[in-house]
């Protein structure tokens, strides 16, 4: 695991109320690294059903490759804890080699590879779960049930959705099948405003 550095970036603090919980997981591009805080309920998976659905409205400004967004966690049934995830890159392919196998072909145009690290900077365990990230096309128009496992796409890379104890951190890489290059990751939970936005490059 690698140490994810947070200095000299701005925070911008808001709180959003939720019902449910909590986080989740890009060629790349660089900006300067800023911060964005967010509040969450209990920990959940979004059940929205169906390929696409209304535009979703971001809370806050996106957060794009070398940032970080920061919110709390409330684990179900615990006191919650803070979150801190870090955009470290995006990578778009066409198809995966997958290890004795045909490769992988996406079904809506082209795979986003999606490098993040999560660290739990509060005092319980917190949930990372990058399904809930819903793509969303620079014109609004929301696609659900992107995120999908593509065996040996990153080899030696750790597993984004797990619990985070405290003081540790995760990195690894979240694979999405999406319309488009670019565009946006919206962390959502159903009935909630995005809690935090990822923003992809185009290229």
């Amino acid at each position: 695991m690698r140490a994810v550095g947070r200095t000299g970036h701005q925070v911008a603090r808001i709180v959003v109320a939720a019902g449910l919980v909590v986080v989740a997981a890009a060629g790349c591009s660089s900006s300067g690294g800023s911060k964005a805080a967010f509040t969450a309920g209990k920990e959940g998976v979004s059940s929205a059903a169906g390929a696409s659905g209304p535009s979703v409205t971001p809370v806050a400004s996106p957060v794009g490759v070398g940032s970080t967004a920061s919110f709390h966690s409330q684990y179900a049934g615990e006191e919650g804890t803070t979150l801190e995830v870090t955009l470290d890159g995006v990578e778009y392919r066409s198809s995966i080699v997958r290890t004795g196998s045909s490769p992988a072909i996406p079904n809506r145009g082209v795979y986003a590879l999606v490098s993040l690290t999560v660290a739990n900077t509060g005092a319980s365990p917190g949930l990372f779960n990058s399904p809930n990230l819903v793509w969303v096309s620079p014109d609004g128009q929301a696609v659900r049930d992107t995120a999908v496992l593509v065996p040996d796409v990153t080899p030696g890379t750790e597993s984004l959705d797990s619990t985070v104890q405290p003081g540790q951190h995760v990195t690894g890489t979240a694979v999405f099948d999406v319309p488009a290059r670019g565009g946006q990751l919206q962390y959502e939970i159903t009935g909630q405003a995005p809690l935090f936005v990822l923003q992809l490059p185009p290229s």
